[in-house]
């Protein structure tokens, strides 16, 4: 963990990376901050690898935007992993490699929109369009059981006694 009070102009402590071997440390992200966090546009960037291990259920805010790429010369061989299940009602997401990216068999990326009812929007923004996925690498390898989805949602309204059924488009 970082220090109390660590800012964006403090220094990395070494304990991060280690400066005499570069792409040398693994960093793990708390899954759960990420889903709590509100954020609407969230760009992680890596080196050697990334991986979503399986069983790890990322949600963001509707909407929202997120980025998985490297950041490194085409050199080096880098690799996206995803194993676990990505979730943006009516976002973007976008990995990419100058390698490969693999989407397991328990893999999911979900961009679909939200199927609602009346009472359960209650207080919310409803998002009902799907969003969009992009997937760009040398090689792109997607398991038999990985998720793809971009699905158009549904919302069922109720006013003066006359039920309205909207639909969302699907994403792209």
């Amino acid at each position: 963990r970082l220090e109390e009070g660590f800012s964006v102009a403090d220094v990395l402590p070494t304990a991060f990376y280690d400066p005499g071997i570069p792409r040398s440390k693994t960093t793990h992200l708390d899954v759960e901050s990420l889903n709590r966090s509100g954020m609407g546009n969230v760009v992680l960037f890596y080196d050697k690898s990334f991986e979503l291990t399986e069983g790890t259920d990322l949600r963001l805010t509707q909407g929202a935007s997120l980025t998985i790429a490297e950041n490194i010369s085409e050199v080096f061989p880098t690799s996206a992993t995803i194993n676990g299940s990505i979730r943006i009602a009516g976002g973007n997401i976008v990995l990419q490699s100058g390698t490969t990216v693999r989407l397991g068999a328990a893999g999911k990326l979900d961009v679909s929109g939200d199927v609602v009812g009346q009472y359960a929007a209650a207080g919310r923004t409803v998002t009902v369009d799907g969003g969009a996925i992009s997937v760009e690498a040398a090689a792109i390898d997607i398991a038999a059981g990985a998720v793809l989805d971009v699905s158009g949602g549904a919302w069922l309204t109720t006013r003066s006694g006359k039920q309205t059924l909207k639909l969302g488009d699907a994403g792209e």
